[in-house]
C-alpha cells in the first residue's frame, strides 16, 4: 500500500482494472472528487462513510484507508487508536 491516501486509491483501483468513472459510480461519489483525491489535489476525505465507500470499491481494508486519511489531515493520535481498535468500525453490531 501507498503512503499517501489518494495513491493508495489510485494503485489499487488500478490493480482491480477500474477506470476513474467505474470506481467513482461504484462507492457513490462524483468522478471529480475522486480524480482529486487521486491526485492529491484534494485532501483525504474527513467523512468515514466516504472513506469505507471508497475502501470497499478498491478492495482495501477500510480500517487502513481511514488511518491514512487521519495522519493525512494531522490526526497522528486519532489514526493511532483507529488501528488499534479496528472492530469499533466493524459493520457487525452488537445492538439490536
Amino acid at each position: 500500500m501507498a503512503r499517501h491516501y489518494g495513491d493508495t486509491v489510485r494503485l489499487e483501483r488500478e490493480r482491480r482494472g477500474l477506470t476513474l468513472l467505474q470506481a467513482a459510480e461504484q462507492a457513490g461519489i462524483g468522478y471529480s472528487l475522486l480524480c482529486e483525491i487521486e491526485r492529491g489535489t484534494r485532501p483525504a476525505p474527513n467523512g468515514d462513510l466516504i472513506t469505507i465507500r471508497i475502501a470497499e470499491t478498491v478492495g482495501v481494508d477500510p480500517v487502513k484507508l481511514l488511518s491514512l486519511a487521519l495522519r493525512e489531515r494531522g490526526w497522528s493520535m486519532v489514526a493511532d487508536l483507529v488501528e488499534r481498535s479496528p472492530g469499533f468500525f466493524s459493520q457487525e453490531s452488537d445492538c439490536g
